[in-house]
């Protein structure tokens, strides 16, 4: 499906401090190259850099999510270039890396 995308797009509504937590399927997008756009306050900043990867616009903001679809879809330059860092992220925080980075804790303990 993620081949088939063109834009990752996942509303988190904030309720009471329950939300989308780290936001996984963030990162299986971005590996697809598909640039994402989530909203804040979530766990999706922990993934998503704001105009880097993707955007990140407030919950419950219909006009910002819009905005930051149509600054995707209307400028392939910047598609372009957030694909590409969408690919740079998830290879940054690939399972391998994940891995390394916990072993790498657990000994200096």
């Amino acid at each position: 499906m993620y081949g088939k995308a063109k834009i990752f797009l996942l509303p988190s509504i904030n309720a009471e401090g329950a939300f989308e937590g780290f936001g996984l399927v963030i990162l299986e997008a971005n590996a697809a190259g598909i640039p994402a756009v989530g909203t804040t306050p979530s766990g999706m900043d922990d993934i998503i850099v704001d105009g880097k990867n993707g955007f990140l616009v407030p919950s419950n903001n219909d006009a910002g999510l819009s905005s930051a679809i149509e600054k995707l879809l209307l400028s392939q330059d910047l598609y372009k270039k957030i694909s590409e860092r969408a690919l740079e992220v998830a290879r940054k925080m690939s399972w391998k890396k994940t891995a390394q980075d916990y072993q790498k804790a657990y000994e200096q303990n």
